[in-house]
């Protein structure tokens, strides 16, 4: 057994090893992301930077909404089939995806028709001027192209086409998105907000373009030439189940600096808040990059029922990530103040709430092994009550603290909730799969 074992964490690292320019790509996606925001916070007021952070965050927010949980129903069924061969399968997965997609997607391209002729008329009528309404109204135009970037980076990432799921996500976007705000910044006095959102626009619209053609290249020739197999009901269920869990797991950062807007005293707060959130990007790289190589292993490790070789994969994974996740929220405590001033000299004054974040995202990780099982094992209805009482808590606590302690408060209410979300996780997994999903707990 003992041999098994070893044989099974052998064939993880070298797997892991195989695709270690994943991790690669991921630390450059961090740098431009990091770059891309110092150059929309030295080019903006903290105040509009604090906005166009907020609409970014609503963006991210929305999308599980028009992607209708496919990304992690695509890493939930896809795997499985191309492991078995069960080219129909897929095949049907793929049309049904599609379809389900381009639904969402009219009725987010009618309702973003509708807000826009609503504005129109009222700022026609001098009711109310076009330029008084939030960014956020305009953003829902982009929010398709958002999802779509997602979802076929999720079937790459099925496939186990790890650097073609990433590469245009992760780097091309962001290159794309900074190289268009700089020509724009040439171009303008003074950057605004609508001019960031016509740039993310562009840059979705290419990097889309790019993994189209990635996609189409990749997918097994075998799929498309079976005639397809649909289990709608069962996709359509896990979908919207996946949905709840992508929902909750996008909700808590939006939330916050949603709250520090509402209930804030400083609308440099929000500003502040969206660039701790960019600098512990950093810490999220362990975790992005292992789990993207070990996603897709989860599903069929546990319909397989092998358990002895679910907990080996765990403890490997658990090592990797963990380690190096700590190591950079050491870094990240000792320099934040430092990077915090890259952005506004201003900003240096949030360290402290800095440093609580930063321990609440590794409280955050040690449980995210566990949240693995859940999702993928399925048992993913319970992971979604566990992150919806979390939000919950997370907005009872930040309605209680953002107005006494302003980000502070918010920074608490984030550590709280991401404690509970742990401890919760890790006790369910444990029960529902019979393994320590943080190696002795």
């Amino acid at each position: 057994m003992q041999n098994h074992e070893n044989n099974g964490a052998a064939a993880i690292f070298t797997l892991i090893r195989k695709n270690s320019t994943v991790i690669i790509i991921l630390v450059t996606s961090c740098f431009l992301n990091y770059i891309f925001n110092v150059i929309l916070a030295r080019n903006l007021t903290p105040e509009a930077y604090g906005d166009i952070a907020l609409v970014l965050r609503i963006i991210t927010f929305l999308i599980p909404f028009s992607i209708v949980g496919l990304s992690f129903a695509t890493l939930r069924y896809l795997p499985i089939y191309s492991e078995k061969e069960e080219f129909s399968k897929s095949h049907g997965f793929l049309k049904w995806a599609l379809g389900i997609f381009s639904v969402s997607t009219v009725i987010a391209v009618v309702i973003g028709t509708l807000l826009i002729t609503m504005m129109l008329l009222l700022h026609l009528n001098d009711i109310r001027p076009f330029e008084s309404y939030h960014p956020i109204i305009f953003a829902v135009w982009i929010v398709p192209l958002g999802a779509l970037m997602v979802l076929l980076s999720a079937v790459l990432q099925a496939l186990k086409h790890y650097h073609a799921s990433i590469l245009p996500t992760r780097v091309i976007y962001y290159v794309l998105s900074s190289t268009f705000i700089l020509l724009i910044v040439m171009l303008v006095d003074k950057l605004n907000v609508y001019h960031v959102l016509i740039s993310i626009g562009l840059a979705y619209l290419f990097t889309i373009a790019v993994l189209l053609i990635i996609t189409l290249r990749n997918i097994p020739s075998d799929t498309f030439q079976q005639k397809p197999f649909f289990q709608k009901n069962l996709w359509f269920k896990t979908s919207m189940q996946m949905t709840l869990n992508t929902v909750a797991f996008y909700t808590i950062p939006v939330l916050d600096i949603f709250l520090l807007e509402l209930f804030g005293k400083s609308e440099k707060d929000v500003g502040m808040f969206a660039t701790i959130l960019v600098i512990l990007y950093f810490l999220q790289v362990p975790a992005i990059s292992i789990n993207l190589i070990a996603n897709p292993l989860i599903s069929p490790l546990v319909e397989g029922g092998n358990r002895i070789r679910l907990q080996q994969t765990a403890n490997t994974i658990n090592t990797i990530k963990l380690t190096l996740t700590f190591l950079l929220g050491i870094i990240i405590l000792i320099f934040g103040r430092h990077f915090l001033g890259h952005f506004n000299p201003l900003f240096k004054i949030a360290y402290p709430a800095l440093a609580i974040t930063t321990i609440g995202f590794l409280i955050k990780y040690c449980g995210d092994m566990a949240s693995m099982l859940l999702l993928y094992g399925n048992h993913q209805v319970k992971l979604t009550y566990i992150m919806l009482t979390q939000i919950i808590l997370v907005i009872l606590l930040d309605i209680f603290l953002i107005p006494r302690f302003h980000i502070l408060g918010a920074a608490i209410s984030l550590l709280i909730g991401y404690a509970f979300t742990t401890g919760i996780s890790i006790f369910v997994a444990s029960q529902k799969f019979q393994v320590r999903s943080l190696f002795f707990i």
